[in-house]
């Protein structure tokens, strides 16, 4: 997923990892959509992983060189998750609505609301977890 920062013509990507299970977002960056900004990804989330972990990418090409082979599964079948949360990201943060005037003055800030955002998704999504767990 991408929005602007600065001005229109100066895309920010945003890169998320979800576990399909629990549907928590384990984390995410914002940079150029390239192999360093999704190497930083992959080092922030790959503490939640282990050797039977899939890790499901659309097939952009970076992956390959970051994501561990034998793990690594590339297919627009199984991307499902990740692109219904980009739509209610997009719905409910108007700064990445992609026909807005209201889109990010720095990255700073786009991180900071992405944030905010993350943090209450992932209360709901836990508590509803531990309710259903009844932790």
């Amino acid at each position: 997923m991408w929005s602007f920062v600065q001005k229109k013509k100066t895309k920010c990507w945003i890169w998320l990892a979800i576990c399909r299970t629990t549907k928590v977002i384990l984390g995410f960056v914002t940079g150029r959509r390239d192999t360093k900004t999704g190497q930083r990804l992959w080092d922030k989330i790959k503490q939640f992983t282990d050797d039977t972990t899939v890790l499901v990418t659309d097939w952009w090409k970076s992956y390959t060189k970051f994501l561990p082979k034998e793990q690594h599964y590339q297919g627009k079948d199984e991307t499902y998750t990740i692109e219904g949360y980009n739509g209610n990201f997009r719905d409910d943060l108007r700064r990445l609505t992609r026909k807005t005037k209201a889109y990010s003055k720095s990255q700073d800030m786009l991180n900071a609301s992405l944030n905010l955002y993350i943090a209450k998704h992932n209360s709901l999504k836990l508590s509803k977890l531990l309710s259903i767990g009844g932790g």
